[in-house]
């Protein structure tokens, strides 16, 4: 039972230390490969009665954890940041929250809104997942806007029984390129 105590003292420093954490330096997925490690050793630990208070406790605070982690990563993706600032607007009023996204904002913020539990964790997956997907749409435009800038067309004077009009014409290769977009 006290290699259980241990556990959980350790464990529950290292959350109080998370919680103290700033947006800028948090690593989601390290911290998260952290707490799958503190799972793994709970559930290892011989002579513990895993129906205990104590045990249940400490198990569900790491699984709360491996819920949250998981939604801090994707809501520090890239593609979270646009200019008008959407997909952060969407999370606020999932959340009902009002609060300003800022490099030295704390995490504790985040676990007070108890985002890892199913409703909110939810709507956050689909915030992100949307922001995710739009960011994969702007680069797609992006990359077509890039090639149609480069094609160069040439006007072809076009002989027909009404008389001469002007077409374009543009390179193979070109063609080739831009149908598969």
């Amino acid at each position: 039972m006290n290699e259980l105590w241990e556990h959980i003292k350790l464990v529950q420093e290292k959350f109080e230390k998370y919680l103290k954490m700033e947006w800028k330096d948090i690593q989601a997925n390290e911290m998260e490969d952290e707490t799958k490690a503190y799972q793994k050793t709970l559930n290892k630990m011989k002579g513990v009665d895993k129906k205990s208070n104590v045990f249940t406790g400490i198990n569900k605070e790491i699984r709360n954890w491996l819920s949250f982690l998981p939604l801090i990563s994707e809501m520090k993706n890239p593609a979270m940041i646009v200019d008008d600032d959407r997909h952060w607007t969407a999370i606020k009023e999932a959340l009902k929250q009002d609060f300003t996204v800022e490099d030295d904002m704390k995490l504790k913020m985040f676990w007070k809104m108890n985002i890892y539990e199913a409703k909110q964790r939810e709507e956050i997956e689909e915030i992100t997942d949307r922001a995710k997907n739009e960011m994969k749409i702007d680069q797609n435009l992006q990359m077509i806007k890039k090639k149609w800038d480069a094609v160069a067309f040439e006007i072809v004077a076009l002989e027909l029984k009404e008389g001469k009009i002007d077409t374009l014409k543009m390179n193979d290769d070109e063609v080739e390129v831009l149908e598969e977009h």
